[in-house]
């Protein structure tokens, strides 16, 4: 009784989960085909859009038709404004979709979607990162150059978060020569018109420049200048307190700097996908007179199959007050990566 019991269950909980997990969206291909899935998301010019027999497809914006989804999603515009709602088609020869939200309906341009995410689904759908590995070796100085760096993003309704981790080892005879370490987790709250509040938190050190460590706290509001389905241009100010310990000298501080951020990323999503992220943060001190910082990076990354990526990544640190002998004011270096992203 009890084993027919627990398969009776069984076969319920199965039939629920088959039931709950129909994929009943809709997406209308411009070429007229019409395609029974589930929007994933909408992000950098491609809807994301899983299929029982095709697995999920990469569909560009311009060829999307129409849009059908009884789900509730965040929406971000070309023009800064954001909604929340659901979709449904419009019949137009034209590129249209309505918004359906809880006071009115709107219909927009297909290519108008900037950013589309979904806001109901479970936790690990909301969770989307990726994973890079890099590294060097010169047989004649024996020198291993060792990266690994990688982010986690989790979207909600609204709210950003991101943990991120970029750590580099140079060895040589198995001893270690320089370490380089960054690590963070931030929070970003999102506005209309594209505006953003960010509150970060992090551990950074470069051997290279006689920093053992920096603990510190940043608070940063800025815009996207310009946010399409190609390109996200952002500026930001802030402030950043923070505290120093040196490698080889006892004359550790405790520091409040500005902070200005500029940052542009480029995305090219047909075959190959090409991803450029620049970005320059500058830092000059309130507490240390005539002192100011710099920490720079472009990266740029190529798709060699579904999800992996290689490339390379520049970095460039200056530091004006670098303390102790023997250490350089600048330090930067090229990485070559494998990088893999998953959602």
């Amino acid at each position: 009784m009890v084993k027919k019991f627990l398969f009776l269950f069984i076969v319920i909980l199965l039939t629920s989960a088959s039931v709950f997990s129909q994929k009943v969206d809709t997406l209308v291909h411009i070429n007229g085909n019409i395609l029974t899935g589930e929007i994933k998301k909408l992000e950098h010019g491609l809807v994301y859009f899983s299929t029982s027999g095709m697995g999920t497809l990469h569909v560009e914006t311009e060829k999307v038709k129409s849009l059908k989804s009884n789900k509730q999603f965040q929406i971000t515009l070309d023009n800064g404004l954001l909604y929340f709602g659901s979709f449904d088609t419009v019949i137009s020869k034209e590129n249209k979709v309505k918004i359906v939200s809880k006071s009115r309906e709107y219909i927009i341009n297909t290519i108008s979607l900037v950013e589309v995410f979904p806001i109901k689904n479970t936790f690990w759908l909301r969770v989307s990162g990726d994973f890079s590995l890099g590294g060097n070796y010169t047989k004649s100085t024996e020198i291993l150059q060792v990266n690994f760096s990688g982010n986690l993003y989790y979207r909600s309704k609204k709210n950003f978060y991101q943990i991120n981790w970029d750590n580099q080892l140079t060895m040589q005879y198995d001893s270690l020569l320089t370490e380089k370490k960054a690590n963070s987790i931030s929070y970003q709250r999102y506005f209309k018109n594209h505006y953003s509040l960010q509150v970060k938190i992090g551990a950074a050190s470069n051997m290279e420049l006689n920093l053992q460590s920096r603990l510190y706290l940043n608070v940063i509001g800025g815009r996207d200048l310009i946010h399409t389905n190609k390109s996200i241009f952002y500026t930001g100010l802030g402030l950043s307190g923070n505290k120093e310990d040196y490698v080889d000298s006892t004359n550790n501080s405790d520091n409040l700097e500005g902070i200005m951020v500029v940052s542009y990323d480029f995305f090219k999503r047909t075959d190959p996908e090409i991803n450029v992220k620049s970005l320059v943060e500058t830092y000059p001190s309130f507490t240390k007179s005539g002192r100011w910082r710099v920490d720079a990076s472009l990266e740029t990354r190529i798709e060699l199959f579904n999800d992996f990526y290689i490339g390379i990544k520049l970095y460039y640190n200056f530091d004006n007050s670098v303390t102790g002998e023997d250490h350089q004011v600048d330090d930067w270096g090229i990485n070559g990566t494998i990088t893999y992203s998953f959602h």
